[in-house]
């Protein structure tokens, strides 16, 4: 499948471009974007075009800081990891948040590369959007203790919508332990996604 994807992004497959990456992505649920190493869109599923309200025309050719459709603050997060994957040629996801007219919404980012075989670089990522599951309701404490002052800078970063590779460059740690705490804190509170973190931020004043 990558090396036919590979034939329809280079025009190589004598076939219609769109008509090819249709056929393997364009059922998916999934917002999928293929993007070139000057991090232009060069194909979007319906579902992708869909969910950010422009016609696929209007995306394909345009980065997502042209396209606008994206927080300048994600997009900065979204290009630097873009750039990881481009460079190291290794599989990436991230959680960002975006707040929006319904409150607070995580979305799942996982990019792929797919590599040149001739020159054996990474030619074009794979962009698969899914939109993270929100807690309901925020819950109440726990009886198994307060937050550490730790935990709690941790959960407000995120509540502001900041990656975990972003907080961890903040505070000074590795992004392992920023996870290590947002799973203790998961545990304590319940605070399963960042949507949840947000509303709870808010509840204690903390943003």
């Amino acid at each position: 499948m990558t090396d036919r994807l590979l034939r329809a992004l280079a025009g190589d497959d004598g076939q219609d471009r769109a008509g090819i990456l249709d056929a393997a992505l364009g059922a998916i649920a999934e917002h999928v974007f293929i993007l070139d190493r000057d991090f232009r869109n060069v194909y979007v599923n319906r579902a992708g075009a869909m969910a950010i309200g422009k016609g696929r025309s209007e995306i394909v050719g345009r980065t997502w800081r042209e396209l606008g459709s994206r927080p300048p603050e994600v997009v900065d997060a979204f290009e630097a990891l873009l750039a990881q994957v481009f460079e190291t040629g290794r599989r990436a996801s991230e959680t960002y948040s975006v707040l929006g007219p319904a409150g607070l919404a995580d979305f799942l980012v996982t990019l792929t590369p797919i590599f040149s075989g001739e020159e054996n670089r990474v030619r074009y990522v794979v962009d698969v959007v899914t939109e993270v599951e929100r807690d309901p309701s925020p819950p109440a404490q726990s009886t198994n203790g307060p937050l550490t002052s730790r935990q709690r800078e941790i959960v407000t970063l995120m509540a502001r919508g900041h990656t975990n590779q972003e907080i961890a460059a903040l505070l000074k740690i590795s992004k392992r332990t920023v996870e290590t705490h947002r799973r203790d804190v998961a545990k304590r509170l319940g605070l399963r996604s960042r949507s949840a973190m947000f509303r709870y931020a808010e509840t204690k004043n903390w943003i």
